[in-house]
């Protein structure tokens, strides 16, 4: 019976541990094998971000920028494992489109320039349509290269041909030696295929990395585009290099360690709180949430990460972050507001206002009318509109030619005051305006205008007739009299006056006797219109006609 009991417990720890086993099995081995990659291929650099922050701590995501003529900005065009694929590596490697066009800018070509530089130039920038040309140089080294043709207007459709030189032309012993190297390294077996495994020169110093490229009969290249900072690689070591199935002398790409990380702006803006932090330590700095920096976004998730430090970095910095509150949401309620009330509102967003202005029957000036309600983002600006109160523009006519009550009785109905100016003019007719202010105005505002006063009529100031009777005194008759009256009175600029012939006895002929205005004696005082009805009476001996 004992013994029965202890084989039942023996079975039992047998399938516990059995189960144990298949646990870490699960999630050590197969587990992290078994990962899925998507294909990004088309899609939203936006979309990597978010996959890769959900990988584990042994699998990462590397994302670089590059042309590309088919592809729109922030767009995947390339990722080192295809997609439906296991993720085998511990890197996926994703090129992304930054929006650049078709044109190209050909490479530098200096006296240290050759083939593999040119190989590995064409390889980063994808361009394929090329042609490598031997060509004998005295001034070029063998394998350096002379020049690139064509050299204007490149794009990556146009046939290059590049000049790459075989040095001075040799000594035909040297040919032969040459030929039977050649025909010793043919008589080598040379594997077809050459397969890479990520990671298996990482740490590599560079002299050794390419030793071991030239053991696999590869081309060892310096893709300085692939160099980056890992504090867990020494300084000028191999970072990264390619994988996958190679063909003799093809290009092997590789990058090296630098001793500080540059971190460019919005970088890793979108990431989950918890993802950015898992990167910042993965990158050796010290992630640090800076409240301050939190702030309101349409764009970025509520708890994401919204902003972040950016430049060169050193091991173990602080590397600082702000998150998401989500977008700020400005809703109605302050219509009829103060000015000063609604911008503080805004202000607690973090947002700014764009001011408009209106007049209004209903709100009081320096008040709200109305503004734009929705989602905004901390440093958008609200348009809005303040009331300028009631409008008290008036629409001023032009009177001229009308009678000055029809001016007067419209200012005074529309609020305005009057200011009158009277002249004389021929054209206008007395009370009537030659001109007003005329066009928009504000209630409150003067209206000048200038009103008629009649035509203009001359004055002459009529002197005491010495000099009349200075003029005729000396007459014989008074025909020699009335003349000297007539010239006279012309000169003046009189036009309405008689000369009248008054018979006396007892004076002598052409003597001036009395002169009347207007049915009145003339005073010297006055002043007389040239229109006024002159009476002249000058004496004579004899009856005769009056003269005018």
């Amino acid at each position: 019976m004992r013994l029965k009991r202890v084989t039942i417990l023996l079975a039992v720890l047998l399938v516990v541990l059995s189960a144990i086993i298949g646990v870490l099995l699960f999630n050590f081995v197969i587990k992290p094998q078994s990962t899925i990659v998507p294909d990004f291929v088309g899609k939203p650099v936006s979309d990597v971000y978010i996959w890769c922050a959900g990988l584990d701590e042994d699998h990462s995501c590397e994302v670089s920028y590059e042309d590309s003529a088919e592809y729109g900005k922030d767009v995947v065009f390339e990722q080192s494992i295809t997609g439906g694929s296991k993720m085998k590596e511990p890197v996926v490697i994703f090129k992304v489109s930054n929006g650049q066009g078709n044109k190209i800018i050909l490479p530098f070509i200096g006296p240290e320039t050759n083939r593999s530089d040119i190989e590995a130039w064409a390889l980063t920038f994808n361009i394929t349509n090329i042609t490598y040309i031997e060509e004998v140089s005295d001034t070029v080294e063998k394998n350096h290269v002379i020049r690139i043709e064509p050299t204007d207007n490149v794009t990556r459709d146009t046939p290059l041909k590049v000049y790459v030189s075989i040095g001075k032309e040799e000594r035909q012993d040297k040919k032969e030696e040459d030929k039977k190297e050649e025909e010793k390294k043919e008589e080598e077996v040379i594997p077809s295929e050459i397969e890479v495994k990520y990671g298996d020169y990482i740490g590599l110093t560079v002299e050794e990395f390419e030793k071991k490229a030239a053991a696999l009969h590869l081309k060892p290249n310096h893709n300085s585009k692939r160099d980056q900072y890992d504090p867990h690689i020494a300084f000028g070591n191999i970072v990264w290099h390619g994988s996958g199935i190679y063909v003799p002398d093809e290009t092997f790409n590789y990058g090296v360690c630098v001793n500080e990380l540059v971190i460019s702006a919005g970088q890793y803006v979108g990431l989950s709180e918890d993802a950015f932090i898992k990167t910042a330590r993965d990158l050796s700095l010290v992630p640090t949430h800076l409240s301050n920096r939190d702030s309101f976004s349409t764009s970025v998730a509520n708890g994401s990460v919204v902003t972040h430090g950016s430049g060169v970095y050193v091991k173990d910095e602080a590397f600082n972050y702000g998150l998401s509150l989500g977008p700020a949401k400005v809703e109605s309620g302050y219509e009829g507001a103060s000015e000063e009330v609604f911008l503080s509102y805004l202000s607690r967003f973090g947002l700014t206002g764009d001011r408009k202005t209106s007049t209004s029957e209903t709100i009081a000036a320096g008040r709200i009318i109305s503004y734009h309600t929705g989602k905004y983002s901390t440093g958008d600006a609200v348009t809005y509109t303040i009331s300028l109160g009631p409008d008290t523009r008036v629409n001023v006519p032009d009177y001229s030619g009308k009678a000055e009550s029809e001016l007067l009785n419209f200012i005074s109905a529309n609020g305005l005051h009057a200011g009158v100016r009277s002249v004389q003019s021929s054209m206008t007719p007395e009370g009537c305006i030659i001109s007003n202010d005329s066009g928009t105005k504000n209630k409150g505002d003067v209206i000048n205008y200038i009103v008629s006063s009649g035509p203009y009529i001359p004055k002459v100031k009529m002197d005491k007739f010495e000099y009349l009777h200075d003029m005729i005194s000396s007459a014989d008759s008074y025909e020699e009299a009335a003349q000297k009256a007539d010239l006279y009175f012309k000169e003046k600029g009189f036009t309405n006056y008689e000369i009248q012939s008054v018979f006396l006895s007892s004076v002598k002929p052409g003597q001036l006797l009395m002169v009347t205005v207007d049915d009145e004696q003339h005073s010297s005082a006055k002043e007389y219109p040239t229109y006024a009805k002159i009476v002249v009476q000058i004496s004579n001996w004899l009856m005769s006609p009056a003269h005018s």
